[in-house]
């Protein structure tokens, strides 16, 4: 349960961050695919710029871009996956991709807490049976 609370914690950190970024980030872009984000050149997976997409990473260190422009010119068309299969990635609105990402901590932050509520009513089961 420890390895869940401490993910909680992360998320909701990482929720609050998120807003700060929402806030902060009107007008610049950031480059993305569905799972996969730009950081940086040589800051990713594999040397390449590119991490794997999630609210926690995505809360600090992606980089931001003053214009589309600039954005697009940080794209990689021969960015592939495991499997050698390519990762289709565009500028995006900041802002935009914040509310994805904060979006999927909410949701992530809710499965948490129901299945912390649940271990928690299946302890006290255990509890009062003995």
């Amino acid at each position: 349960m420890k390895d869940f609370e401490d993910l909680l914690t992360s998320l909701e950190q990482a929720s609050n961050d998120l807003n700060d970024r929402i806030l902060n980030s009107n007008g610049k872009w950031v480059v993305a695919a569905s799972d996969h984000v730009f950081l940086g050149i040589g800051k990713g997976i594999n040397g390449t710029g590119f991490i794997v997409r999630n609210p926690i990473s995505s809360s600090h260190g992606v980089a931001e871009f003053g214009s589309q422009e600039e954005a697009h010119r940080h794209t990689n068309p021969y960015l592939v996956d495991g499997k050698r299969k390519y990762i289709f990635n565009e500028p995006v609105s900041a802002v935009e991709y914040y509310n994805e990402e904060l979006l999927s901590a909410k949701n992530t932050i809710e499965i948490i807490v129901k299945h912390l509520e649940s271990a928690d009513k299946s302890n006290q089961q255990a509890t009062d049976i003995k």
